[in-house]
């Protein structure tokens, strides 16, 4: 499935995804990934949000998002106080979604040309 059109080919898109896997561009992923329009970063030891730690947080924040999104697999969930705490003060506007959600989420800001990053966790139970 197709989200969006190619507007620069040197942008990284999601192209689709599915239970255990995401493509961007056109390169197939089997992990949970931390996604800006122009890096891709795998994130293996990511699954639900009790895993993100300090290596992930630092690794979203050397990206300098303007907006974070965090796809939180099939189903919604939301972060303790402790982790929201420590991604607000990355200065990014944090917004916690299913993980389809918010692959649409992000091809449609990367196409306004906002300074997006996602922390996208696998679809593991549909």
């Amino acid at each position: 499935m197709k989200l969006t059109s190619d507007s620069n080919p040197n942008t990284n898109l999601v192209r689709s995804y599915g239970k255990g896997f995401f493509v961007v561009n056109d390169e197939r992923l089997a992990t949970s990934i931390i996604l800006s329009p122009d890096r891709l970063c795998p994130c293996e030891g990511v699954q639900c949000l009790a895993d993100i730690d300090s290596g992930v947080i630092d690794r979203v924040s050397e990206l300098d998002p303007e907006i974070l999104l965090i796809g939180t697999g099939a189903t919604h969930h939301l972060p303790e106080a402790e982790i929201m705490i420590r991604l607000s003060r990355l200065g990014a506007g944090v917004e916690v979604m299913r993980t389809d959600a918010a692959c649409r989420t992000f091809n449609v800001l990367v196409s306004e040309g906002r300074r997006v990053t996602a922390l996208l966790m696998l679809i593991l139970d549909e």
